[in-house]
């Protein structure tokens, strides 16, 4: 019975019945239009209070995970009870009008007394629904129900494609009067209805001066039997279900097939219906909540007119009405017997994006301005297709102006939010989402702010400090997005120190917000516009995400074929809803170029047409089809689109997309095959279990290969013939000898990896960055939506990781952010594997503060972090040589025991090794840079800590890395012995490694780090000869992100030398990479060194102010400004450049942005170099002091000779900044008229730079001498001339400059001891 029940449902007949009434489905009506049909009946008007209350909440609803699927919910529960009860009391539903429905009970006349009693009845069931229940979102539902009884026409009207039907006559009018009396939870008697009833049932209750009465309850005698009554009432009724059909509450659902039928109800259905039934859909995919536009006409009748003259009256309306509104698109949805108010209003027609507006629309507005005077503003971008007839009109009409709008750049909607809220800044997440979701549209982004207004998501506070603020972690990332300087002209008059800045409210999270309703239209409209299919299409995308591949959006497409979804992909692409991109670094360039503020209807850079061709319509499209499939990552053009199409699924159909997408996406979820498809956190799967698939054995030995775990058959490593470690390490060799055999080893390495025929060399680069974007990032989402917080939470530290690598320290951040709030989630959870993931959330928010130079939160990150993974770190003195003399005594056993052969530890343990390794690498860096002598004790153990848990690891890179950081701790810190020993180590370690995969990775690296070490401690010549070696092997390994910053100290050191042939061409290849990579820091570092030449080096490579553009168009780039060093350095470059032609305005702008930076301290080069060139404006800042006899200008010079002082003995600064910074030194000195040290200090400058060969300094220094102690006069404006005759390289390498004038272009510091004011 069952599966007949079934088989029926899924009959067209059955489900088109579903949206009609018995009275239709089974009337007998005249095929003459109109048609009038007379009977007795009984009528119920129900309406529900408090629908249009919640209805409105949700269409607002802040977050996406509100809406539809609540909504629904709450109409299933409310509404389908009341259907529920009506159906079950023999009820036939006519209309459904918004927040009120209309039901019949049609008998006999003699009939209507008992069947009044029925509906009573079912009435206070319906109240006894809702008299203790309150809905879940706190909204108060209740029902007022009217009825009344007596005789009904029917109407039947309609033209050849629609039918419709109206009920009219006294008792219709006499409901609606019944039910406008009713108060909540009240049943009202219509007086008809009262003289028909059986008034011995009904207790009642009279209304003043009305002959209408309330109904208190029914007083049946103790001998009624209620079940026999209704019984007996149901027979009168002739569609009641009965006998098999008892069950059913409808018996229309087991009507058989009837083509004729069918095609007479089809046209009682509204067409959008019907096309779902055609087209088969799933009904839960069909729910939706959505914003339409809604018109009622209003027909007047006088009361006298007969059912027959309305009846024409109306058929003549229809006709009309239907006509004018097909040609726009538009419907009838029901035809009422209620009448609506309607107030007139002045309107003016705003339309946003006019070049999607269909023909039809084009056409009413071209009628409207002809008939009508009517205003109206359109935004309008260029068509994708030919304009219709109508456009065109409009477009040429003589009252049209136009006004031609620029582009809107993220810079300028930023300075339009700022002006806006009258703020001088807004949060980062902020700007990202507003520039993000407005696609450069001014009205996108003043209705995204309005919604976030409503909402009450953004604070006003007062703009604080920079160096007063306390950093935490939750303010670590408030670097404000403050508007450009030409906006400065318009700030509306905030006294100083009164401004405010914008901040968003707690837990807000920006991304998971809902859309304003006004741009959810838009999205619907275009939504529409589309055919079912694809409509589908966008919505199955829409729960991927902003960004897909083909190859899952496929996976997740119900019952689609390749060619349906590339068919449709390319139509959708053609309609600037999707953009398509051949791989992950063209939709990275897309985006940072920022194309969708350019041009609405572009297309991506890959499907541009070819010029000079004209193809059909056809054709064209079906080279669009094969571009898709060339291009498989897919994304949204609009924010808006994925946003509103993701809003229209039901709660129960995301999950289970969401899950499909999980599953499809987890086998792919690691570092790509370039990199061994490991984890972006070592060894990571091993300590969780985050596997959403079931796993053969087959499945596991295809997971282990992809890991890079091999069998004992397969490691078949080439190894390199090298000499054996006694030939190469001999006790007699000088260091002048083994500097020799350690760079023949990397040539032979080099000359291997260009020759060999082995697969030594990869195929393609890394792909890391695509599989984040495209994998991992995604499939955490999906895990969030799924409620599965515990594998969310490790790909949240999985991306945190991945962008840390990539040096997004931003994304890192605000990723760990996501992880936080799992994490607290989780709290209870007492498992190793929840204590592995909060050790890793520390040790990677340590790595954060670290790189963004704020050491004591990275110390104490990286100190939980440790103390989470078992490894305490010291606390105090006593502790600390305790713990040291253990560390100690491990060394030594892990020395002696890596000698012999022994167990490696399994992998559960080798991630809790790993993330040590990576907390100790850190956390004696930080010990370093501080001030207290005790200090280089707890930093000698950390780097001898790592040493050992490396040891442990038995794993040869991260021994090697140990050993290489521990030699350059003992470097800096000024240990002579130990360094070198370490040194050799390392390369003993490299000597017997496969040159294969890791193997040759790891050769690569000791060439980078140890040209870097040299570079840092001042040997010149030997970083110039082990940089050009590893930027060679990683050039040969494809691997830019490894290559650049081997370029960019290369450049260094090769400046320091002057050797300027070879550092153009350096500078070249770094440039090459900035642009075939989109890298932002490596464009940044070759500014930086074109600054140096101008400043040091005589000649222009790239003009000043082609330099200076390029700060002000990036500087607010999230990869420069929260890296701490590159900067610092560029502020500091403009600000000397500003200062040597004495424009001390400009000098204090740059300047004051280089001091917010320097609190910001890192050991590396990167901010050594940033600093001495901030050190060098603040000592030409104290010559102008000095010379305009300023009061504090002595104090002045006291605290920069002492932070001078400081920096040369800091064990973190290199030895390669000793020269530039006793050059300053020297020239303070001098200032000041202390001859004797300026002497002491610039001897001490010459003769390091004689020591390193820095060419450079030695003869700015040499130069310097001789002005300070000549009696020569330098002119004011003497920087000035020799900037204006700066050659450029062009000229340099023609030979019209000689290289050797070139020195001479060197500022000179200006001092006169004898007028000197101390």
């Amino acid at each position: 019975m069952s599966t007949r029940r079934e088989e029926s449902q899924d009959r067209a007949i059955v489900r088109i019945a579903a949206h009609l009434p018995d009275l239709i489905v089974y009337g007998d009506f005249s095929p003459e239009r109109p048609s009038v049909d007379y009977f007795d009946g009984v009528l119920m008007f129900v309406d529900i209070s408090g629908f249009t209350a919640m209805t409105e909440k949700f269409s607002t609803a802040m977050y996406m995970d509100r809406g539809a699927e609540q909504l629904v919910e709450i109409l299933n529960h409310y509404i389908s009870a009341i259907v529920e009860k009506v159906l079950i009391f023999g009820g036939d539903i006519l209309k459904f009008a918004g927040d009120a429905l209309l039901a019949l009970w049609k008998v006999e006349r003699r009939q209507l007394k008992n069947i009044i009693t029925v509906v009573i009845k079912c009435s206070l069931e319906i109240h006894g629904l809702f008299e203790t229940q309150e809905s879940e979102e706190g909204l108060d539902v209740r029902v007022k129900i009217g009825l009344a009884a007596g005789h009904i026409t029917m109407l039947v009207f309609g033209d050849e494609t629609r039918n419709f039907f109206l009920v009219i006559g006294q008792a219709v009018d006499d409901v609606r009067l019944a039910q406008n009396m009713a108060q909540m939870n009240d049943v009202i008697l219509s007086p008809n209805c009262w003289q028909l009833c059986d008034r011995s049932m009904i207790e009642i209750e009279r209304i003043p001066d009305q002959r209408a009465v309330k109904v208190n309850f029914l007083k049946p005698p103790s001998t009624f039997n209620f079940d026999e009554f209704f019984t007996k009432c149901m027979t009168f009724m002739d569609y009641y279900p009965s006998g098999d059909h008892k069950n059913l509450l409808r018996l229309a659902c087991m009507l058989e097939s009837d083509p004729e039928l069918e095609l007479s109800l089809q046209k009682y259905v509204m067409e959008s219906i019907l096309k779902q039934i055609d087209d088969k859909q799933l009904r839960g995919y069909l729910s939706e909540l959505r914003p339409v536009t809604i018109v009622f006409v209003n027909l007047m009748f006088k009361d006298q007119e007969k059912a027959e003259v309305i009846g024409s009256a109306i058929q003549d309306a229809c006709v009309h009405i239907n006509s004018v509104l097909r040609v726009s698109r538009g419907q009838i949805n029901k035809v009422f017997m209620f009448d609506k108010t309607v107030k007139e209003e002045r309107i003016i027609f705003i339309i946003d994006e006019g070049q999607f507006i269909d023909a039809a629309s084009w056409s009413f507005l071209e009628k409207l301005i002809r008939t009508i005077p009517i205003f109206i503003i359109m935004s309008l971008s260029p068509f994708v297709d030919i304009p219709c007839a109508a456009a065109s009109a409009i477009m040429k009409n003589r009252n049209t102006t136009y006004v031609t709008l620029g582009a809107v750049q993220p810079k300028d909607i930023r300075n339009k939010v700022c002006l806006d809220l009258n703020v001088r800044g807004i949060p980062k997440e902020l700007d990202t989402y507003l520039v993000e979701g407005s696609c450069g549209i001014p009205f996108y982004c003043e209705e995204l702010l309005k919604n976030l207004d409503h909402h009450r998501v953004l604070i006003f506070q007062p703009m604080e400090v920079e160096k007063k603020t306390n950093m935490t972690w939750n303010n670590l990332f408030k670097n404000f997005s403050r508007p450009t300087e030409e906006l400065n002209i318009f700030t509306l008059g905030n006294k100083e120190g009164n401004e405010e800045v914008c901040n968003l409210a707690s837990g807000v999270i920006l991304k998971n917000l809902s859309p304003p309703a006004s741009l959810k239209e838009i999205s619907l409209v275009q939504l529409d516009s589309m055919s079912l299919s694809h409509q589908m299409l966008v919505r199955c995308a829409a729960i991927i995400g902003l960004t897909f591949t083909t190859e899952l959006l496929f996976e997740v497409l119900p019952c689609w074929n390749m060619k349906m979804m590339i068919k449709a992909l390319a139509t959708l692409v053609e309609s600037n809803i999707f953009d398509c991109f051949r791989n992950g670094k063209e939709l990275r360039m897309a985006l940072r170029q920022n194309a969708a503020s350019f041009e609405v209807n572009y297309r991506s850079l890959s499907l541009q047409p070819s010029e000079g061709l004209a193809h059909g319509e056809e054709e064209e499209l079906r080279e669009l089809e094969s571009e898709v499939i060339e291009c498989h990552i897919i994304r949204f053009c609009r924010p808006m689109m994925q946003k509103t199409a993701y809003e229209l699924w039901l709660k129960d159909q995301k999950k289970a997309m969401h899950l499909k997408c999980a599953r499809f996406l987890e086998e792919n979820a690691h570092r790509c095959d370039y990199c061994r498809s490991g984890d972006f956190i070592p060894c990571h799967h091993f300590t969780v279990d985050i596997r959403l698939n079931t796993l053969d054995l087959d499945t596991i030995k295809k997971m282990a290969k992809s890991r890079g775990f091999t069998t004992e058959e397969e490691i078949t490593f080439s190894k390199i013939e090298t000499p054996k470690k006694s030939e190469l390490f001999a006790e007699n060799l000088s260091p002048e000898e083994i500097k020799e055999k350690i760079l023949s080893f990397f040539d032979i390495v080099i000359t291997k990896m260009r020759t060999s025929e082995e697969d030594i060399i990869p195929l393609e680069s890394c792909q890391c960055e695509e599989i984040l974007e495209m994998v991992i990032m995604p499939l955490a989402h999906h895990f969030v939506a799924l409620g599965e917080n515990n594998k969310a939470l490790y790909y949240f530290l999985e991306i945190a990781s991945a962008y840390l690598i990539l040096g997004d320290n931003y994304m890192a951040y605000i990723y760990l952010n996501e992880g936080e709030r799992l994490l607290r989630t989780l709290k209870k959870d007492k498992s190793w594997s929840h204590t592995f993931e909060s050790a890793t959330f520390h040790s990677l928010k340590g790595e954060v503060c670290f790189k963004m130079g704020h050491m004591v939160l990275a110390k104490k990150m990286l100190r939980k972090a440790l103390k989470l993974l078992h490894r305490i770190f010291p606390y105090n003195l006593i502790s600390l040589f305790l713990q040291t003399h253990v560390e100690k005594n491990r060394h030594f056993y892990y020395l002696n025991q890596q000698a012999q052969e022994s167990a490696p530890p399994g992998k559960r343990r080798l991630a809790q090794l790993y993330r040590q390794t990576a907390c100790l690498s850190l956390l004696w860096q930080i010990y370093s840079l501080n001030y207290f002598f005790h200090y280089k004790y707890y930093g000698h153990l950390a780097a001898m800590m790592q040493v050992n848990t490396a040891l442990e690891t038995q794993d040869d890179f991260q021994i090697i890395k140990a050993y290489l950081d521990y030699s350059l701790h003992h470097q800096l810190a000024g240990y002579q012995g130990v360094w070198y020993k370490y040194e050799i180590m390392a390369m003993e370690q490299i000597f017997n490694l496969p040159l294969k995969g890791e193997g040759i990775e790891i050769v690569s690296y000791v060439a980078d780090k140890l040209g870097y070490t040299k570079l840092l401690m001042g040997h010149l010549d030997l970083a110039i000869d082990l940089g050009s070696r590893a930027q060679k092997m990683w050039a040969l390994l494809r691997n830019p992100n490894r290559r650049y910053m081997v370029l960019c100290w290369l450049s260094k050191s090769l400046f320091l030398k002057n050797r300027n042939k070879q550092l153009i061409q350096v500078l070249g290849w770094l440039w090459d990479l900035s642009i075939s990579e989109e890298h932002i820091f490596s464009k940044a570092f070759f500014y930086f060194v074109c600054l140096d030449l101008m400043l040091y080096s005589g000649f222009v490579y790239k003009t000043f102010e082609e330099c200076l553009e390029f700060i002000y168009q990036n500087e607010d780039n999230r990869i420069l400004k929260f890296q701490s060093g590159i900067l610092l350095g560029l502020y500091s470059s403009i600000a000397i450049w500003y200062a040597r032609l004495q424009e001390w305005d400009n000098f204090r702008i740059f300047s004051s942005r280089a001091k917010n930076l320097v609190p910001r301290r890192t050991p590396t080069a990167l901010y050594y170099e940033g600093i001495s060139r901030y050190m060098e404006g603040q000592v030409l800042y104290l010559q102008k002091q000095i010379e305009g006899q300023s009061e504090n200008a002595q104090d002045s010079g006291v605290e920069l000779l002492k932070n001078l002082e400081s920096l040369v003995t800091q064990n973190t600064t290199g030895p390669v900044f000793y020269p530039r910074l006793y050059h300053l030194m020297a020239y303070v000195c001098i200032l000041m008229g202390d001859g004797q040290n300026c002497d002491l200090f610039l001897n001490t400058a010459l003769r390091l730079s004689e020591t390193q060969g820095n060419v450079l300094e030695k003869c700015w220094l040499n130069m310097s001498k001789e002005w300070w102690y000549s009696d020569s006069e330098l002119m004011d404006d003497q920087w000035l001339q020799t900037v204006s005759n700066l050659p450029s390289w062009e000229k340099i390498v023609s030979g019209k400059v000689n290289m050797q004038d070139i020195q001479k272009n060197k500022f000179l510091m200006r001092v006169n001891i004898l007028d000197n004011p101390f």
